[in-house]
C-alpha cells in the first residue's frame, strides 16, 4: 500500500535539566556555596529563563549572552550552569561544556534532567559508556517528569554502542509518549533498515509517514531507501515523485546517506528550562526570530540521498559526527 498523506516535518528536539546522584565519574569543579540574596536569585533564574527561550528559537549567540549574566548574578546557580553548558556544547566548546554540566549537577545532585543533560554531552563525545551510565540513573528515578527525553536518549546511545536490542528496547518504551510516539517510530524505522530488517523498518515508516505534514526532505529520503530495501518499488517511486514535486530545489543538492551518518547525533533530547513553567512561553513570544542563526541547525537532518543509487546498508550503528 502507497502512503500518499503529506507529513510536516518532524524536528526533534532534544533537551534536558538534570542532576546526578553522587556518580563517580563525575569530576565538578568545586562550586563556591555562599549564601546568596534572594534578590540575587531571582535576578540570576530570569536571565537563565530568557537564555533558554532563546535557544528554543535557535539564537544560541544571544543565548550565550544572557546565559552569562545568569551566571554573573549568581555562579551557584544549577540552572544557570546547566543551560550555559548546553550552549557551549553546542556551539563545540566542548571542555567548557562538561565543566558547566558537571557544576549543575554538583549543586543539585538529584535533578534527573542535568543527568540526561551531561550524558546527551558524553554521548555526543563518544563516551557512550558513561553516557548510558546515567541515563539509566535518570531513568531510575521515579519523580523523574520527562523520562521519554532519556529514553529516545538511550536508544540513539545504545545503538552507538553497537547494541540494536537495548536501542530497540528504549525505543519501544517511549512509544507510550503521545508527543515522543514519532519520533520513537522513526529512530526504530532507521535502525531496523541498518540492520538488515526492512520489513520491520516499512511496517514503522508506514505507521508514522502518514502523521507528517509534509515530510522533510530527510525523511523522504529514508522512506524511499527502506521502500526499496523491502521491496516496494512502486511505493518508493510514488516517495520519490513526492520528493521532486516537494522539494523540486532541494532536490539536485541531496547526498547519499552513509550509514555511519544514520543515526544523528543532533536527534538526542537535551532540556533548558521545564517548558511548562508559567511565563515561559510568554517570554518565547517576546524574542526576535526573523535575525540569522550561525551556530544551530533548527532541523537535525539525515546526511541525504541522491538518486539513482540505492545500496543494501553496511551496519555501523555510529551516530558521532
Amino acid at each position: 500500500m502507497i502512503l500518499q498523506k503529506p507529513i510536516k516535518s518532524l524536528t526533534i528536539i532534544v533537551v534536558a535539566l538534570g542532576l546526578l546522584n553522587g556518580c563517580s565519574l563525575l569530576k565538578p569543579r568545586v562550586v563556591s556555596r555562599t549564601d546568596t540574596p534572594a534578590s540575587t536569585i531571582i535576578q540570576s533564574e530570569s536571565y537563565a529563563k530568557l537564555a533558554a527561550a532563546y535557544i528554543q528559537i535557535g539564537r544560541l549567540d544571544i543565548a550565550k549572552l544572557e546565559a552569562q549574566k545568569a551566571l554573573a548574578a549568581n555562579p551557584n546557580s544549577a540552572l544557570a550552569n546547566n543551560i550555559y553548558g548546553l550552549i557551549l556544547m553546542n556551539i563545540g566548546e566542548s571542555d567548557q561544556a562538561e565543566n558547566y554540566l558537571t557544576n549543575a549537577i554538583a549543586l543539585e545532585p538529584d535533578n534527573p534532567n542535568y543527568q540526561n543533560n551531561l550524558a546527551l554531552f558524553y554521548c555526543r563525545n563518544n563516551r557512550a559508556v558513561e553516557g548510558m551510565r546515567l541515563l539509566n540513573i535518570a531513568l531510575s528515578n521515579p519523580l523523574y517528569a520527562k523520562p521519554q527525553n532519556s529514553l529516545i536518549n538511550a536508544g540513539i546511545c545504545a545503538e552507538s554502542l553497537r547494541q540494536p536490542n537495548d536501542a530497540e528496547k528504549y525505543y519501544r518504551k517511549a512509544l507510550i509518549y503521545p508527543n515522543y510516539r514519532l519520533a520513537a517510530q522513526e529512530r526504530l524505522a532507521n535502525l531496523y533498515y541498518k540492520n538488515n530488517r526492512p520489513q520491520d523498518a516499512y511496517r514503522e515508516l508506514y505507521s508514522f509517514f502518514s502523521q507528517l505534514d509534509p515530510p522533510t526532505p530527510q525523511q523522504y529520503q529514508l522512506a524511499i531507501m527502506i521502500s526499496r530495501a523491502a521491496g516496494k518499488t512502486k511505493e518508493a517511486d510514488t516517495f520519490q515523485q513526492r520528493l521532486n514535486a516537494d522539494y523540486p530545489d532541494v532536490v539536485k543538492s541531496l547526498e547519499p546517506i552513509s550509514n555511519s551518518q544514520n543515526s544523528r547525533t543532533n536527534d538526542l533530547f537535551s532540556s533548558l528550562v521545564n517548558q511548562n513553567q508559567p511565563g515561559n512561553q510568554a517570554i518565547q513570544q517576546q524574542l526576535p526570530t526573523n535575525q540569522p542563526n550561525n551556530y544551530i541547525q533548527q532541523q537535525p537532518q539525515y546526511q541525504q540521498y541522491q538518486q539513482p543509487q540505492y545500496q543494501q546498508p553496511q551496519i555501523q550503528p555510529k551516530y558521532f559526527h
